[in-house]
């Protein structure tokens, strides 16, 4: 039996999420965007453009099937709420939904697209971000850290101070 193809309206996907999240007057309120992505919403639009100017799979186009792919906002956010919530690539999660034989209602990404795009995700993390995010902390940043312990004096400070070390 070969490979079974579910047609997923994608771009209704797109649509539903760009009007939730994204459009001028959009169903959710800013603070549940900040909620659900663990970022500002102008940060998440900063990455997707990086995204789409560094690589061809995050374009919103066609593929070879003529078949539009899936954007660079469905793509991330799929990516992005696997590896913040931890949650497999087949966990039928109550807002994607994201499985191999289901139908998503939401992003309408399967377990396959989703699992390419972590991948894909990850690696261009590193590869436009690596190199100050993923760095060793410099001098200067344990000293900013440490004066921030002495402000606060309840030794939380200590916490990012060992996280950095």
């Amino acid at each position: 039996m070969g490979r079974i193809c579910i047609l997923r309206n994608r771009a209704l996907g797109h649509a539903q999420l760009m009007q939730d999240y994204f459009a001028e007057v959009r169903t959710y309120p800013p603070y549940l965007f900040r909620r659900r992505y663990q970022m500002h919403r102008s940060l998440l639009e900063k990455i997707v453009k990086d995204y789409e100017a560094n690589s061809n799979y995050f374009k919103h186009r066609r593929n070879a099937a003529d078949t539009v792919r899936f954007s660079a906002f469905q793509n991330i956010s799929a990516a992005k709420q696997v590896i913040a919530y931890g949650i497999p690539a087949d966990y039928a999660s109550e807002y994607l939904r994201i499985g191999q034989d289901t139908i998503t209602e939401y992003l309408h990404i399967d377990q396959d697209t989703t699992t390419e795009s972590i991948r894909r995700f990850s690696k261009m993390v590193i590869r436009l971000y690596g190199d100050w995010y993923l760095r060793a902390p410099k001098e200067k940043d344990i000293k900013r850290l440490m004066r921030l312990m002495d402000m606060n004096k309840k030794g939380v400070g200590w916490a990012c101070l060992v996280v950095l070390i």
